[in-house]
């Protein structure tokens, strides 16, 4: 069975979003909106790949999510 185009579509726009809301919390003063936004792309992208069966794709945007928020963390708190 393959994934529908819509959904597929989406997790790569999800992604895409994510990592351009990472890479505006560089460029702004206040990276609290770009930082909450990457979390919120990242674990919708996560619940997306999980329900298309794509377990692998889904860990791997996990640990970037874990990563992207320890450096969060260290670099903005």
């Amino acid at each position: 069975m393959s994934e529908p185009p819509d959904d597929a579509a989406r997790l790569a726009e999800l992604v895409k979003l994510g990592d351009r809301a990472y890479e505006d919390m560089y460029e702004t003063r206040y990276p609290t909106g770009p930082y909450s936004t990457m979390k919120d792309c990242m674990i919708d992208a996560i619940a997306l790949a999980e329900k298309l069966g794509r377990h692998a794709q889904a860990r791997e945007l996990q640990a970037e999510l874990d990563r992207r928020k320890a450096i969060f963390r260290s670099q903005f708190s």
